[in-house]
């Protein structure tokens, strides 16, 4: 089950122009960061459900505020009145904690769009990731542990797995590097 793909396949153009349009930044942009930002995403989210507490609290968060619904209101997450940013950047805190910072920093430098903005678009497509990720939970019956499962063993198109290249990127002694592989695994036969 490739969730990149599945969380790539829902984001399609309206969304995209809906999120620059909100964020006021160009589509390539909103583009560059969805692509480089998902698999960070998923890898740290992995990393979070890896042990017991961090599986149960997703799960929960699921269960609670993510019930899939948005994918088919997606325009609801764009509204005039709608805090969609706002409760974004609460799930960023969750799922990076105190990396989140460091992430929207090394996301900016890779990318060459200001911290704010890396942070706004992150904000949008974190409830889009949460809501696939939840549509899979429910349509497979998945519980904690299956959870924890289906994040842990995500892959790069190389066969890597996405949350150990997630947690190389978030490592802060790092030199941040690693984007460059990631270009090139998440890009590769990509045109």
């Amino acid at each position: 089950m490739d969730l990149q793909k599945i969380i790539l396949e829902s984001i399609d153009q309206d969304t995209i122009k809906s999120i620059s349009y909100k964020t006021q930044t160009d589509t390539t942009s909103v583009e560059n960061i969805i692509k480089l930002g998902l698999p960070i995403m998923i890898g740290a989210l992995g990393k979070n459900a890896s042990d017991k507490k961090g599986a149960s609290d997703l799960s929960r968060a699921l269960e609670t505020k993510h019930d899939g619904s948005l994918l088919e209101t997606l325009g609801s997450l764009f509204g005039e009145n709608s805090d969609a940013s706002a409760d974004g950047l609460k799930i960023l805190d969750h799922i990076f904690g105190s990396k989140t910072e460091a992430a929207e920093v090394k996301l900016s430098k890779k990318t060459g769009v200001d911290i704010n903005t890396i942070a706004k678009v992150l904000s949008f497509v974190a409830q889009i990731v949460l809501t696939n990720i939840n549509k899979k939970k429910i349509k497979s019956g998945l519980n904690a542990d299956g959870l924890t499962d289906l994040l842990t063993k995500q892959k790069t198109a190389d066969g890597n797995p996405i949350m150990d290249i997630a947690t190389q990127f978030l490592d802060s002694n790092k030199d941040g590097q690693i984007f460059d592989d990631l270009i090139r695994m998440f890009t590769k036969g990509r045109k």
